[in-house]
């Protein structure tokens, strides 16, 4: 087999693995079932997907692999600890949160809830955060409103509420305050990645909240998919900051590159002083060694191995491959092909698409036009004839012959319709402007309550609720 017959089966495979995900997702993200999952209480479970669907879900990082909502068994879902029949743990951080935090106080047994370097908003209410909280990150967000009062939370060892919007002052428990400005000690980063032919990671520890008095932590590494021994070396030890001393202190990981095919694999690095656990750190190793990927045959359906999507290459014109953008900007006039899938893009000039485009972002000025579009899309500019298959496009522009074809009740949402736009299936919310001269034709879908419906006709098979605002312009298709 020649190199092009090797690239043209593996990008067979990774399309097809990616467009199964994308396209089919919401077939089995309902598939969790809070009250037949025997591993924790069934509000414990309720709770875990109401931070799911408050903040995105669809749209996190790694949706395809994480497990939320997807399987029945919470405990293994990525970034939750249980422990005992209990969540104890919810880590979350840098994992494309976006939304508000819903009320956690069902989960009365949870120590560390980790959330940070997302982009949660609205305020904290400490009347939604359970009182058991040992170690409370919200860092890096865009959080608002007054500063809480965690008082009460007696057992509260940790807090981090920095990069927000938050005004005022944290008032903190006497576990916190007693502490006077000894401070403690987290991981500089929220997550690492290392190949694993660079044998060596070295990892960052910062002394936060003050530098009076010695402080001493000791850092473990432990297995999570990694094995000790033969993809990293197991290592603890100690770190120590005297009086006065607010500098970084390092240590090093040792990975094994080895020569098994075995995908991406993770470790676990703890920081703790005395019993205490202050900070979690998740390594992934990403695996050197290259196989020959052959297509599946007709009547498999399912993958044995884990898919990780590549970074995009940001400076081509035409974009063929599977690949995440990581919330960059792509060039002008880049075309999306057939066999591509895109996700976490930013356009600020126009596009063409072919394939298929997910949670991503269209800028004012920029039109994008043609193909699916999947998960949440956010759109200051112009979208334009083409096959929605995800949760929900709110604002801009849309333009053309649009078909929601969405099987997790995807919407529109305060949008603007050009002239003479056809909207086949779906939901509409929100404000729905037309233009009243040349007005849009909506068929085949539900407009919901509170809607506010300006320059349209409206077509065959449209259910328009209750409180529904029919404004200048609208008026019912002709049946002759």
């Amino acid at each position: 087999m020649n190199k092009i017959e090797t690239m043209t089966i593996m990008r067979y495979f990774l399309f097809s693995i990616m467009t199964f995900n994308l396209i089919w997702l919401p077939l089995v993200q309902a598939t969790t079932d809070c009250a037949t999952q025997i591993e924790i209480p069934e509000k414990e479970c309720k709770t875990l997907l109401s931070l799911f669907n408050n903040t995105t879900g669809a749209g996190w990082f790694d949706i395809f692999s994480g497990g939320w909502n997807i399987t029945n068994t919470p405990c293994s879902w990525t970034g939750v600890t249980c422990r005992d029949g209990h969540v104890v743990a919810i880590e979350r951080q840098n994992n494309g949160l976006n939304g508000s935090l819903p009320d956690l106080t069902d989960l009365g047994y949870l120590e560390k809830l980790d959330l940070s370097h997302n982009q949660l908003n609205g305020s904290i209410s400490p009347a939604n955060l359970p009182s058991s909280l040992q170690a409370l990150s919200l860092d890096d967000n865009q959080l608002n409103g007054e500063a809480p009062d965690l008082t009460t939370f007696t057992d509260l060892k940790s807090v981090n509420f920095g990069d927000n919007a938050l005004t005022g002052t944290v008032h903190l428990p006497p576990s916190l305050t007693s502490k006077g400005l000894t401070g403690t000690a987290q991981f500089s980063e929220r997550s690492y990645r290392v190949n694993e032919d660079e044998g060596i990671l070295m990892v960052k520890v910062k002394r936060v909240g003050g530098d009076e008095g010695k402080i001493s932590v000791n850092y473990a590494i432990w297995s999570e998919s990694a094995k000790a021994g033969s993809d990293f070396e197991f290592a603890e030890g100690s770190l120590i900051w005297m009086d006065g001393d607010k500098g970084d202190k390092t240590f090093a990981i040792t990975i094994t590159d080895d020569t098994t095919v075995e995908g991406n694999e993770t470790i676990i690095v703890s920081l703790k002083e005395v019993d205490d656990i202050l900070d979690t750190v998740k390594v992934t190793i990403v695996d050197n060694d290259s196989i020959i990927v052959q297509p599946p045959p007709e009547s498999q359906q399912s993958f044995s191995r884990q898919f990780y999507a590549p970074v995009c290459s940001m400076n081509r014109s035409s974009i063929n491959s599977v690949c995440i953008a990581q919330k960059k900007t792509f060039p002008c006039n880049v075309t999306i092909e057939e066999e591509a899938s895109i996700s976490q893009a930013v356009f600020e000039c126009d596009a063409e698409n072919k394939g298929l485009l997910s949670n991503s972002t269209i800028k004012a000025g920029a039109t994008v036009r043609g193909g699916m579009l999947s998960g949440y899309i956010i759109n200051e500019g112009m979208l334009a004839d083409f096959d929605f298959r995800g949760r929900s496009i709110i604002g801009g522009t849309l333009s053309g012959t649009i078909t929601n074809n969405s099987k997790v009740e995807g919407w529109f949402e305060d949008v603007h319709l050009a002239p003479n736009t056809h909207i086949n299936g779906g939901i509409l919310k929100g404000e729905i402007t037309g233009d009243v001269d040349a007005p849009a034709l909506l068929e085949n879908l539900e407009i919901k309550s509170d809607a506010k419906l300006l320059g349209v006709i409206i077509g065959e098979n449209v259910h328009i609720s209750d409180h529904v605002v029919l404004g200048e312009g609208v008026e019912r298709q002709s049946t002759e």
